[in-house]
């Protein structure tokens, strides 16, 4: 593999990472099985202080032929890594991509789909880590909700277009949750939102088996009310769960 030629990246796949070392692997490696070539990974460190680099690192080693870069933000912030890596990235298509989240090996080919078409953003397919049946309904719920365009989500993936996202400034990174949205209503104005059903990523549940099941769901029901009736008064605190 050594030598080999890489391909100009079309699609730019921004990792923010803070304490991800438990993840992290998991995630690099269903981006190297990749059926589409055409894509870089820009892993963005926020302020980690456990063995995430080193886990990256090794990996850089192991895969020369995959195309990453490994930037340092001594800042904790999710927003602030994801608007440091979509500044270093070089494909037309910013797919965000949460450190916990693996992708299957079509994802990106069907997302460079997709995104041919008049879609200005764009999620994926959910499943969960670990399966259970309660955590497959949730799950079930939220892409229902997104395919029938019921609320416009996303869940571990966040897609959208460079240009787009640098004329509307990236996101707001005073916000630690809702951050989404909030780039999402922004970004409609380019076009449609399209929740892709064959594109298929699995994300950790990581905080609804340590936080519990109601008491998330009671959380984020708030927050979205919160969101509509106090838009000026974002929430100041998520705890990382790690």
């Amino acid at each position: 593999m050594e030598g080999k030629k890489r391909v100009k990246p079309h699609i730019s796949v921004i990792i923010p990472a803070y304490n991800e070392e438990k993840y992290i692997l998991k995630t690099l490696q269903s981006l190297a099985h990749q059926e589409y070539k055409e894509f870089e990974i820009i892993v963005v460190l926020s302020a980690c202080t456990d063995r995430t680099e080193a886990v990256t690192q090794r990996f850089i080693r192991l895969r020369p032929e995959i195309n990453i870069s490994l930037i340092t933000e001594p800042e904790q912030g999710v927003s602030k890594a994801r608007n440091k890596g979509a500044k270093f990235a070089k494909g037309n298509i910013l797919f965000f991509l949460d450190a916990d989240t693996s992708l299957d090996y079509n994802c990106l080919y069907k997302v460079n789909q997709y995104m041919a078409f008049d879609y200005s953003i764009a999620t994926t397919h959910s499943k969960p880590e670990p399966w259970s049946i309660i955590f497959s309904i949730l799950v079930g719920v939220k892409n229902m909700i997104h395919r029938l365009k019921l609320v416009k989500g996303v869940h571990g993936t966040f897609i959208c277009f460079r240009d787009h996202f640098e004329e509307v400034e990236g996101y707001n990174e005073d916000l630690v949750v809702m951050e989404h949205h909030d780039l999402m209503l922004k970004l409609l104005k380019f076009g449609k939102y399209q929740w892709i059903p064959t594109a298929f990523s699995t994300t950790s549940m990581r905080r609804w088996q340590q936080k519990g099941v109601l008491t998330t769901l009671f959380y984020w029901i708030f927050q979205g009310i919160k969101k509509l009736v106090q838009r000026n008064n974002p929430t100041k605190i998520y705890e990382a769960i790690r």
